[in-house]
């Protein structure tokens, strides 16, 4: 394998995945390298919205290709009170890390990109585009870093004093087979019982996904909250998965975006709403601007990188901005909160992870910067 490419790009999930397939559709030679051994599961709630959906059919991967449920309705209830059923926009589902870091991989490979799991990056010199490596060092004219919140390049050239985590818990639910059919497409989130967050219960096919999120600074209790969830859900003895845990950056501008030749994507970028903990769609976006300005880089202009930087404060100022702050609403009055939004049906103006409302509700494109606040 030689050891200079156009892109090197460390860290597989959504974001590097993506920016590497665009990459090397436009011809560049790519290298993407992981950390872990592949296929691998990560703690995920799992839903993927339609703008998601959008986003990776611009790289031609389908829906059928990642979604295992088709998102049809969601069941919302505050603190165990009667739920109210809202109808999910089409287009929306279910799925699992494995699931869709593996295709948006292999549709990579497919494209001519070269892939090496389970080759952890030690170190970057940003100013000569060298990355060193467990096996070896590699030199890349444009060096993506899409190694999530806390991987080792991104804590080190991309830190934020002002980067608030989120945390989030989940498992794999296993309960029996008449009651997945029983569950059919609908997921559940139950508000109110945590401190600024929720709880979820999504469908997969042979398996559930549950967990709970919150921006809270130190929540307390957090496995016991999370075991009393599934309980009041009716799934306190069921059959589980390990309880992992997730750090989730929380739309927190960081101070910059581009060093050199290097570049910071998705979590890594610290892209992640306040609100739902939602970061896919964002990784997907992200991956996209990056694909564009690296090569518009590559090709010569010296100053593509530093537009990137903007397109990424755009999105921090803008979108997941307006994230923060309907969160920082909700958690003052979260009853008042529940009957405005949920039970008056207005959620459908704010989106989500499941994009509740009207069929036919307009969309930014895949590749657009979504400026309403219906793109959340």
């Amino acid at each position: 394998m030689p050891d200079r490419f156009d892109a090197l790009i460390i860290g597989a999930g959504p974001a590097g995945a993506a920016a590497g397939l665009r990459l090397v559709r436009a011809g560049a030679r790519v290298l993407l390298i992981d950390r872990d051994p592949f296929p691998r599961e990560k703690p995920c709630g799992g839903a993927l919205s339609r703008i998601a959906v959008r986003r990776l059919l611009s790289l031609g991967i389908r829906p059928s290709d990642v979604i295992l449920v088709e998102a049809r309705e969601v069941e919302v209830s505050f603190r165990g009170a009667r739920p109210v059923v809202l109808e999910a926009l089409a287009g929306g589902g279910f799925t699992t890390r494995a699931v869709l870091d593996s295709r948006i991989i292999d549709t990579f490979r497919e494209a001519g990109g070269v892939f090496q799991e389970a080759e952890p990056a030690l170190d970057v010199d940003p100013s000569r585009g060298i990355v060193r490596a467990r096996r070896g060092s590699y030199r890349a004219d444009l060096i993506i870093a899409a190694d999530g919140s806390r991987g080792t390049i991104a804590r080190r050239f991309f830190p934020s004093p002002r980067t608030h985590y989120a945390i989030a818990i989940c498992a794999s639910i296993h309960p029996d087979d008449h009651i997945l059919d029983r569950f059919g497409s609908r997921a559940r989130c139950e508000v109110g019982f945590i401190r600024d967050g929720y709880g979820w219960i999504f469908p997969r096919g042979d398996d559930l996904s549950a967990g709970v999120f919150t921006v809270e600074r130190h929540p307390r209790a957090l496995r016991r909250t999370f075991d009393a969830f599934l309980h009041r859900m009716g799934f306190g003895s069921a059959s589980r998965g390990p309880v992992r845990g997730v750090p989730i950056p929380v739309g927190r501008p960081k101070r910059r975006y581009r060093i050199g030749r290097l570049i910071a994507a998705g979590d890594a970028a610290g892209l992640a709403d306040n609100l739902f903990g939602e970061g896919i769609p964002w990784a997907l976006l992200s991956a996209s601007f990056a694909a564009r300005r690296g090569l518009a880089f590559l090709a010569g202009d010296a100053r593509a990188l530093d537009r990137y930087d903007g397109d990424l404060r755009r999105i921090v100022a803008g979108p997941l901005r307006a994230a923060r702050i309907l969160a920082s609403i909700i958690r003052i009055a979260p009853g008042i909160a529940f009957r405005f939004l949920i039970e008056g049906r207005r959620i459908r103006r704010f989106g989500g992870p499941l994009r509740i409302g009207r069929r036919g509700e307009h969309d930014s494109g895949p590749d657009e910067y979504p400026r309403r606040g219906a793109g959340l």
